[in-house]
């Protein structure tokens, strides 16, 4: 595997040095960083975010001809957003908790969304129902980018990074 495909500069990707998508998400990601009460997550936190990113931009580049600026730039705030303020943990008595959970995160997106992107909200939104576990649309029936997000939402399970972190995280738990 070349480098290239295992690194990636998480700054340039929210500057939007090389002009991939419309704008940058510098604005989107101090909210983030800022406002989201999930950064530290044993799961759904800010490396968990931000790995989606990545990964999104990464289809980005692979996909550049069949997504417009304005696409890639709804995908990647997707990205940002899917997670925001998730508590971390399981609803008392609720069966479905991704029901109360996207609805968090799309609360804060539409808090926070930029006049230039409120065009696009249903867009952005729609994508972060994407995530929605368990699924309440089929991957065959999503478009690329709710693939897209869907798949890089996923993707940090089968790393061994987080395997790590995860039972760091529990063994924390239990000394507590």
């Amino acid at each position: 595997m070349l480098a290239s495909e295992i690194t990636g500069d998480i700054p340039e990707i929210i500057g939007n040095e090389k002009n991939l998508y419309e704008g940058n998400l510098i604005l989107y990601f101090r909210i983030t960083f800022y406002n989201s009460n999930n950064l530290k997550n044993p799961y759904h936190n800010f490396r968990h975010t931000l790995h989606v990113l990545w990964l999104c931009q990464k289809a980005c580049r692979y996909y550049q001809k069949k997504l417009t600026p304005r696409q890639m730039r709804n995908l990647l705030i997707a990205a940002l957003f899917h997670d925001f303020d998730h508590p971390g943990h399981p609803h008392p008595g609720e069966q479905d908790p991704d029901r109360i959970n996207i609805r968090i995160a799309i609360a804060g997106l539409r808090r926070h969304i930029m006049a230039d992107d409120r065009a696009s909200l249903p867009e952005i939104e729609a994508l972060i129902e994407a995530t929605h576990y368990p699924y309440k649309t089929a991957g065959e029936e999503l478009d690329l980018l709710g693939k897209i997000l869907r798949d890089a939402d996923l993707a940090q399970v089968f790393s061994p990074v987080w395997l790590t972190e995860t039972r760091a995280a529990g063994r924390r738990r239990l000394l507590v």
